[in-house]
């Protein structure tokens, strides 16, 4: 299974996920009162939200942002992919590599 728009796909997770490791950090300093840093909202948000963040944003784009949203495979099946293993595993190699620079915090 492919998602027909990957470029754009991957384009837009990777600004959502940006924000939410932005937002993350934010939380975490205010909780701590000092900058924590990036790094550790990175493995934070990577240990405690990616899998339903991931999960929200597929939702949210592949059944509303999505340019090929009516024609995509990917589309219709992204209800049952709740994990970002998942989504790594059946959509394509290139997810994996894209997962890995966020989480490096490099961009694609």
């Amino acid at each position: 299974m492919t998602c027909s728009a990957f470029h754009e796909f991957m384009r837009a997770q990777q600004t959502f996920l940006e924000r939410a490791i932005d937002e993350t950090k934010w939380y975490l300093s205010e909780r701590a009162g000092r900058d924590v840093g990036r790094e550790s909202a990175i493995e934070h948000f990577w240990r405690n939200h990616l899998d339903h963040a991931a999960h929200d944003f597929r939702l949210r784009y592949c059944h509303g942002e999505c340019p090929n949203r009516g024609t995509c495979p990917l589309a219709a099946a992204v209800d049952r992919l709740h994990s970002a293993t998942a989504l790594a595993t059946e959509v394509a190699p290139p997810a994996r590599l894209a997962v890995a620079r966020t989480q490096e915090g490099s961009k694609p």
